[in-house]
């Protein structure tokens, strides 16, 4: 899997068959999605090391109303 939704599969396909297009331009879309995985893991990489600092802090808190999770839930963090 490339990573392409089946809509971007269909695009890339109709551009195949359409004959108009050179591999060049395909590859700038490639390019494109390429870039918008690689925000998207720094995102999540962000994402994951948050929500694992407040995990560890989370098994120190004894009572729900200590809860690291749920303050962070309802501060908007």
């Amino acid at each position: 899997e490339l990573g392409f939704s089946l809509l971007e599969i269909k695009e890339l396909l109709a551009i195949a068959d359409g004959n108009v297009y050179k591999c060049s331009d395909v590859r700038t879309i490639a390019e494109s999605k390429l870039e918008f995985i690689e925000n998207q893991i720094q995102q999540l990489t962000k994402l994951k090391k948050t929500l694992s600092k407040l995990v560890i802090t989370c098994k120190q808190s004894e009572t729900i109303s200590d809860c690291p999770i749920i303050e962070s839930l309802s501060k908007g963090v």
